[in-house]
């Protein structure tokens, strides 16, 4: 009757099996004694009746000497087991201290260097680096009295798993050593494929965790400059490209939306249209480049003239120029665009083109309205009054102010 006492995997198991069978033999060969194997044989066993006491017996030899022996049958299928196992099966002897390869199957015998003598001692056959840990194994064995199992290296690739089991009798010194070995060679470099998988596989995952991260930072990065495109679209969408200065359809949404607001707060709003005195004739006389950079310094006036956050100064077209001023009534948007008027007379920009004025220099002329919106008057209706008080400025002597005040 055999009880394993810790649990074990299914490889383990088979090499306990084989080295139970191994002890099996041990004893069927010599002389038929019984023993007790610590921890993996429960119990003391006639190998003759089967029959079990949980006491030792008063001698190692038959305790049933009035039953005849066991049939050959089983010693013979155990010795068929001991010649044709895969696994190495051998006993070793202990004598002064040394140990001797007492008997082994075939399989052993095939693992062994060929032309060894195996009378000789084991220190003097194994290699020394090898053997140290084959003594200190068997006589951590010995010591315990108890089974033990553990893989090492072998010679060559070979890689061992080794089931040791100390043949114990009580009371007296252990003399031998039943063991069954397994090579493991073909486990261990699949276990080492896999780990080496395992690694590579790692390895990817932190290289697509990296390749991920990276993505998504310049997934990040790319629609930071797409907003970013984007934004300057639209800036530009809302930009005259020659001035830099709101565009026609900039001022017509701000139109709208202060309109809205002067109608709700009850609020005076100023509209003013500002033309460039004799544009053509300074196109015709100093070239179109100039006419850009005179259109660019009027710009520029008005634009330093804005001093609040919602006033805005638009170019519409040609040479025309919008003023919004939200909140201003007729003084103080008047007096706005006076400013703006000796601000560019001071910078006395020639205009040779000019042949009826007294002061040949680049000048405006402006007309604007102020109102408090209501529903009877819309934007559009505000424009064409701002419009025709600059017709007024431009017929009654240009670089002058016309207004009118609802």
């Amino acid at each position: 009757m055999v009880t394993i006492h810790n649990h074990a995997d299914p490889h383990t198991l088979h090499i306990i099996f084989l080295c139970v069978l191994c002890v099996e033999i041990f004893y069927i060969v010599h002389d038929g004694h019984a023993a007790l194997i610590s921890n993996a044989i429960q119990g003391w066993q006639c190998y003759h009746c089967n029959q079990q006491t949980p006491t030792a017996p008063a001698s190692l030899d038959y305790h049933c000497m009035s039953v005849s022996p066991k049939p050959k049958a089983p010693l013979e299928s155990l010795r068929l087991l001991w010649q044709h196992s895969p696994d190495s099966m051998f006993i070793i002897r202990v004598e002064d201290g040394r140990y001797y390869l007492d008997d082994y199957n075939p399989a052993q015998q095939r693992a062994l260097p060929p032309g060894v003598d195996m009378t000789r001692p084991l220190d003097e056959i194994v290699p020394a680096e090898l053997y140290r840990d084959i003594q200190a194994r068997y006589t951590h064995c010995i010591e315990s009295r108890q089974p033990m199992h553990y893989e090492e290296p072998g010679v060559g690739d070979d890689y061992w798993f080794t089931m040791l089991v100390p043949l114990v009798e009580e009371g007296k010194a252990i003399e031998y050593i039943a063991g069954v070995a397994r090579n493991i060679k073909e486990l261990k470099e699949s276990e080492r494929r896999l780990r080496e998988a395992m690694t590579k596989a790692e390895q990817l995952n932190h290289q697509y965790e990296q390749l991920n991260i990276e993505l998504e930072k310049k997934v990040q990065q790319r629609t930071e400059e797409l907003n970013i495109a984007k934004n300057q679209a639209e800036q530009q969408a809302w930009l005259d490209p020659l001035t830099g200065i709101a565009n026609r359809r900039k001022f017509e949404d701000r139109l709208a939306q202060e309109w809205g607001a002067a109608q709700r707060d009850r609020q005076r709003l100023s509209l003013v249209m500002i033309d460039i005195d004799y544009f053509k004739d300074y196109n015709d006389t100093h070239g179109h480049l100039e006419g850009d950079w005179a259109l660019k310094q009027v710009a520029l006036v008005l634009q330093s003239h804005m001093r609040r956050p919602r006033d805005l100064v638009a170019r519409i077209g040609g040479e025309e120029f919008v003023v919004l001023l939200p909140e201003t009534d007729q003084p103080g948007a008047e007096q706005l665009m006076q400013e703006c008027q000796q601000a560019l007379a001071a910078m006395r920009i020639a205009h040779h083109g000019i042949i009826h004025s007294d002061h040949p220099w680049l000048s405006v002329s402006i007309g604007g309205m102020s109102s408090q919106p209501e529903k009877t008057l819309n934007p559009d209706a505000a424009l064409r009054i701002a419009d025709e008080m600059l017709y007024r400025a431009k017929h009654e002597g240009r670089n002058c102010i016309r207004w009118r005040s609802l």
